[in-house]
């Protein structure tokens, strides 16, 4: 039990928990199945043309967002 108060023993048992845990942890794609994209485009469908507007306005900087690189530019 003398091995568990060393910090590099310590490190190595936090390094393997977090590797198994962060992939759970992880929120599930916003998409999980085709089904459910096709309902937001009828539900986008059915919306008043100012609230589509404004989707599409936010889809557009979130594209502009991931297309980013490192810089900002």
């Amino acid at each position: 039990m003398g091995m568990l108060k060393s910090p590099m023993v310590l490190m190595m048992l936090f390094s393997g928990v977090m590797m198994y845990a962060m992939p759970k942890l992880q929120v599930r794609p916003l998409f999980a199945t085709l089904g459910e994209m096709l309902k937001l485009q009828d539900a986008l469908a059915d919306m008043d043309p100012e609230s589509a507007q404004d989707v599409a306005e936010a889809r557009k900087k979130v594209e502009a967002m991931k297309s980013m690189d490192w810089s900002g530019g």
